[in-house]
């Protein structure tokens, strides 16, 4: 006999759920993302599917470009 399994919906490490949305507007949901040195947190730490790292990746870099997001927090002007 076979019994009917529920499974819920996983949460990765960061304790986001699978319906994670990135938007490059939206700092709040990438800065947990990005380390100290302003590299992208890789999926193995971050337990993310590949789809949401590639969304993930896309969104970054997109807000890197339009220079809403620094590329590192190293970057200090010195006057």
């Amino acid at each position: 006999m076979s019994e009917n399994k529920t499974f819920e919906k996983t949460k990765g490490k960061m304790g986001l759920s699978n319906e994670l949305v990135f938007d490059y507007k939206d700092l709040d949901t990438l800065k947990p993302f990005i380390s100290e040195g302003g590299r992208i947190v890789p999926a193995r730490v971050s337990r993310l599917s590949k789809a949401q790292q590639i969304r993930l990746t896309t969104a970054i870099k997109r807000a890197r470009q339009l220079a809403i997001l620094p590329v590192s927090d190293r970057h200090h002007k010195v006057y």
